[in-house]
C-alpha cells in the first residue's frame, strides 16, 4: 500500500525520482480496468520540510499520519474517497492551483541531493482557502454521485 519516491541516479542527472507518475499511471489503470480502487485519503496539510512551511496537497491509500508523519505540522482536510476519485481531483486541483505552486522545497532537495517524496504537490501558504474551498466543493460533488 502506499507509494514513495526513492532516489537514484542517472547519468548526467544528479537526481531523479522512481515513482514520478505513479499517480497518472495508477489513474490510467484503474480507469481502463473501470474500477474504483481502494479507499483513499486526499488532504490539504501545511507541512515542514528542510526548515521551510508550504502546503500539501496528498493523496494515500495510507492514512495521512503514516504517509506524511515526519513532514505534517497541521492537517487542515482529510477527505476519504475511492482512489479514481482521489488521483482524479488531485490531478484536477493541480492543473488548477499550477501557478500557485511551491517550488522551493523540491529545489532545495535537488541541491541537498536528497528530493522530499511529494514534493512535486506543494504550493504558496496564501493559496490555503481557495485551493482548500475547491478540495471542500469537488469533493463533495464527487461523494454525492457515489
Amino acid at each position: 500500500k502506499g507509494q514513495s519516491c526513492t532516489n537514484f541516479q542517472i547519468g548526467p542527472l544528479k537526481w531523479g525520482c522512481s515513482q514520478r507518475g505513479f499517480a497518472q499511471q495508477r489513474l490510467s489503470r484503474l480507469k481502463k480496468d473501470k474500477q474504483l480502487g481502494e479507499e483513499c485519503h486526499i488532504a490539504l496539510l501545511k507541512v515542514e520540510v528542510f526548515e521551510l512551511t508550504s502546503l500539501k496537497l496528498g493523496v494515500t491509500t495510507r492514512t495521512i499520519k503514516e504517509r506524511y508523519r515526519e513532514a505534517i505540522f497541521e492537517v487542515y482536510e482529510d477527505i476519504v474517497l475511492p482512489e479514481l476519485h482521489s488521483y482524479t481531483l488531485e490531478h484536477k486541483l493541480l492543473k488548477q492551483f499550477e501557478n500557485q505552486k511551491d517550488q522551493r522545497i523540491k529545489k532545495l532537495g535537488i541541491a541537498y541531493g536528497k528530493r522530499w517524496a511529494g514534493d512535486t504537490e506543494l504550493f504558496a501558504l496564501s493559496t490555503k482557502d481557495a485551493l482548500l474551498f475547491q478540495l471542500r466543493l469537488q469533493a463533495s460533488k464527487l461523494l454525492s454521485n457515489t
